[in-house]
């Protein structure tokens, strides 16, 4: 998580009686599923544990739920995911509600695009909601990596960790996914003995279980430059493109694997060059209409000619 303050609430059992969590969408459920958990430790309770879907939901429902007073229980939860579809006309029916809480009811918003346009989730922020941005900065994506996989009951080694952080990027979904890929593989059972992991992860396993199945990344572009292979690239490229790789996003890893060179490397000459055209790029793909595929093609040689000359 990105703010310690989200785990101080949960630690003091979410006292408020109002959240908006909002942020990475996966991580934001998780983060409903840490809160559930928290508030019953022996299992979600059916009598006093409700969840809501606001793209379905009648919000006078929502409201009447998190009125009831809880059943045989110091405390009722009410979850409500996709908080962020809910019309501006639905509002008026969680003012009343929102002015004065039920203190024996923990009621959470969760929305993963927190739209300041939306009117209702103006209202939850002008009422007093605690709400918290539920992300991890790109440059904290290696430090989150590692806590996961040790989350899961795993160590990877520091080979298998800069080599699956470059196969994948910063996609954190992504790299969720294939650790869980990871851990299977590795018949993991989850059985963690006291805090330290039970499985570790090396190269051979991650080019087994990832590499395998991600043939060509934007990493692989990167790499295929380093080499001074423009053919390669120039393939790779093509074949990401055809498999629906948009040019912004590929646009971005590629930038993203750059910076990561960039620290791990000791000479940082020509660095400046290299972010330098990534940035014009990124400015071409925007704004100038040319077609994609050709700024593409022109950064890869662009970027070949900064390293190698």
């Amino acid at each position: 998580m990105s703010d310690k303050k989200i785990l101080e609430e949960l630690e003091k059992n979410l006292p408020e009686p109002v959240y908006l969590f909002h942020g990475i969408g996966f991580l934001v459920e998780e983060l409903a599923a840490k809160a559930v958990k928290r508030l019953f430790p022996e299992g979600s309770d059916d009598f006093n544990y409700s969840l809501f879907h606001a793209s379905t939901a009648d919000p006078e429902e929502i409201v009447n739920t998190a009125n009831t007073l809880p059943f045989m229980a110091q405390r009722r939860l009410v979850v409500v995911k996709e908080a962020g579809l809910f019309k501006a006309a639905q509002k008026k029916i969680f003012e009343r509600y929102l002015a004065d809480p039920s203190p024996s009811t923990c009621l959470i918003f969760l929305t993963e695009a927190f739209d300041k346009r939306s009117a209702f989730l103006k209202l939850l922020t002008s009422t007093g909601c605690r709400s918290f941005q539920v992300y991890v900065p790109e440059r904290q994506v290696p430090v989150w990596l590692r806590q996961r996989a040790l989350d899961m009951g795993m160590k990877l080694t520091s080979d298998a960790h800069r080599l699956l952080l470059d196969l994948v990027g910063p996609d954190l979904a992504v790299l969720s996914m294939e650790l869980e890929k990871l851990y299977l593989a590795g018949n993991g059972s989850g059985a963690v003995e006291g805090s330290l992991p039970v499985l570790e992860i090396d190269v051979e396993q991650v080019e087994e279980v990832v590499g395998n199945v991600r043939e060509y990344t934007p990493f692989s572009i990167v790499e295929a430059i380093k080499r001074g292979n423009i053919e390669r690239a120039l393939r790779i490229m093509k074949a990401l493109r055809e498999s629906g790789q948009d040019a912004v996003s590929m646009l971005g890893i590629i930038g993203w694997h750059y910076r990561q060179m960039f620290k791990r490397e000791r000479n940082k000459k020509g660095f400046k060059n290299i972010f330098e055209t990534l940035h014009y790029a990124d400015l071409e793909l925007k704004t100038s209409g040319k077609p994609e595929s050709l700024i593409l093609e022109s950064l890869l040689f662009k970027l070949m000619q900064k390293q190698h000359g």
